[in-house]
């Protein structure tokens, strides 16, 4: 999308498709005490997402809510996952009713 401000063409991009709504993302997908999460809607999209952490049993270990993600300023944050049994997890990321899953290994031990 472009725009011209102050008589000056702009361009304004934020990288995530229109047809995908946002962009997830984390690291490391082997995490011991701490992931850091990435997540950035596409252009002029903004609203409330919601983050959960499921089990391999299926049952919710962490739920937090993202009130600040938009087109404009991506959200970052590192999340503290040490209180979590070791195990295979998974990050189920929710926001205006699109869903995106991604696997994890949690490991308590080096």
């Amino acid at each position: 999308m472009s725009y011209n401000a102050a008589g000056n063409n702009q361009i304004q991009y934020s990288g995530v498709c229109q047809n995908d709504f946002y962009f997830f993302d984390f690291w490391p997908s082997l995490v011991f005490d701490r992931v850091d999460i990435f997540m950035q809607f596409a252009l002029t999209q903004s609203t409330g997402a919601s983050l959960q952490i499921i089990d391999s049993y299926g049952n919710q270990a962490f739920l937090k809510l993202l009130n600040n993600v938009s087109s404009d300023f991506p959200y970052i944050e590192s999340l503290d996952l040490s209180a979590l049994e070791s195990g295979v997890y998974i990050f189920i990321i929710q926001a205006n009713g699109v869903y995106k899953r991604r696997k994890f290994v949690k490991h308590n031990y080096f």
